[in-house]
Formats: C-alpha cells, structure tokens, sequence
C-alpha cells in the first residue's frame, strides 16, 4: 500500500529534525560492490557505512590510548593527547 503524502512529509520532517546527512562519492562501480558486501551481512548500505565509522573511531580511540600509556611526553603533550583520546570516545589514563 502506497503511503500518503501526509506520511511522507511526516517521516521527511522526523529524518530532518533528528538525523544529520553526510553525503560520499565512490568512484563507479563500487557504490554496487558495497551494496552488495552490506547485504550479505543483512545490512542495509547506510548501516554498513555507520558501522564502518563507529568501529574505526573506536578502533582510533584505542590506539591513542594505547599509544598515550606507552610513552612519555611533555606535560602539555600528555593534555593534548588525553583529550583527543577522551574526544574520540576512549579511556584515557589521568594526566598529572
């Protein structure tokens, strides 16, 4: 059943209100081959794409925390690094 153009536009204002939009080009072809990986995995292309940036962010995070407790740096530094740390979703160590 088709939906009403009273629908539409309430699902239009709720997209609008509640999520942001980020567009991204692919050379041709590959939107396809990506369409196609996500779908094998019973996800649509748009989660696939949030996945891939939820786990690299935390993927990122986690190597600068790593990074932060393996070295030593000015103090200035250590603030600096703890904070992008805490920034991108991790588990920074306490600066002193």
């Amino acid at each position: 059943m088709p939906t009403s153009k009273a629908q539409q536009k309430a699902t239009a204002k709720y997209v609008k209100q509640n999520y942001d939009r980020i567009e991204i080009k692919v050379p041709k072809g590959r939107k396809a081959e990506l369409q196609v990986h996500a779908e094998q995995r019973g996800e649509s292309l748009n989660a696939f794409i949030g996945r891939a940036i939820q786990e690299t962010v935390k993927r990122d995070a986690q190597e600068a925390t790593e990074a932060f407790s393996t070295c030593s740096l000015s103090h200035d530094c250590a603030k600096m690094a703890h904070s992008a740390s805490e920034a991108t979703g991790g588990t920074p160590k306490e600066v002193k």
